[in-house]
């Protein structure tokens, strides 16, 4: 995967061949890194959900914006032209009347910027959750360490590099993905009643249409009648476990078994003061 991945997703390939005739529904993924996000976008691409990945991410926005619009981003998420990306958002990436895109909580100020109509009350928010805060923890350090999210040798640019791993750094990635579950929350609470589903990757992995199903159901989704040539037709881009750094990441769960469980105690003891 890796580089193929993020190069046919970026590329002309995901382009829908018209835009779409009315203001689209708009299904928004809000995670945390590490939580099978682009298996879940592969799998609501495939029901006809829309075009998702993560639109709202530099590497994304720079390769699409130069391709669309001829700009070039300077790589953070102060986009030079938010308006003029959100357009040809909607415009290429709109199919089945949904607009669908995964966003970690420092991407939202950004996709509010460029797409607007996220706020609408209509739009439908999934909280995808791993659950398993230690194995979340790990495979984080990993790509901090590495540079590198999927299996082949893409290294993600945007990145801010961990060049030693140890029991400090460990704790630092529980908190920041703690305050991004926080965020979460907070923003949350802020949505009308009904428009966030919380969708655990376990129970997604396990059985992927069920999980969909349930989502079709509590949201409204339609069954869309995948046609020729559309971007659900397309192949299955092969998103899922990755075997990158496998070793890695048994070495640190090894190293640092005390302080992971500790990490394990503490997340268990919290979550059951959130909402969703």
């Amino acid at each position: 995967m890796g580089n193929a991945y993020f190069e046919q997703l970026v590329s002309a390939r995901f382009d829908v061949p018209a835009p779409p005739a009315a203001v689209p529904r708009v299904l928004l993924i809000c995670t945390t890194p590490r939580t099978a996000g682009h298996a879940v976008c592969d799998a609501m691409r495939r029901r006809g959900w829309g075009v998702p990945t993560e639109y709202f991410l530099p590497d994304y926005a720079r390769r699409l914006g130069e391709r669309w619009l001829g700009i070039r981003s300077a790589g953070d998420h102060d986009f030079a032209q938010p308006a003029a990306y959100g357009r040809e958002l909607l415009a290429r990436r709109t199919a089945g009347g949904v607009f669908s895109a995964k966003l970690f909580p420092l991407d939202l100020a950004f996709c509010r910027s460029a797409v607007p109509v996220v706020d609408d009350p209509s739009t439908a928010y999934v909280y995808l959750v791993r659950g398993d805060i230690v194995a979340q923890v790990v495979s984080l350090a990993a790509v901090l360490h590495t540079g590198r999210a999927f299996d082949g040798d893409l290294e993600l640019q945007a990145l801010r590099r961990l060049e030693h791993i140890d029991a400090q750094a460990l704790v630092d990635i529980a908190r920041f993905l703690g305050q991004q579950s926080l965020q979460w929350q907070r923003f949350f609470a802020t949505r009308p009643p009904g428009t966030v589903r919380r969708l655990a990757t376990p129970a997604f992995l396990a059985n992927p249409d069920a999980a969909l199903d349930d989502l079709a159901r509590h949201f409204g989704l339609p069954a869309i009648d995948i046609e020729p040539g559309s971007p659900a037709s397309l192949p299955d881009l092969g998103a899922g476990a990755y075997a990158i750094d496998r070793q890695l990441k048994a070495d640190i769960a090894e190293r640092f078994a005390p302080v992971l469980a500790r990490i394990g105690r503490e997340a268990e003891a919290v979550s059951g003061h959130f909402r969703f």
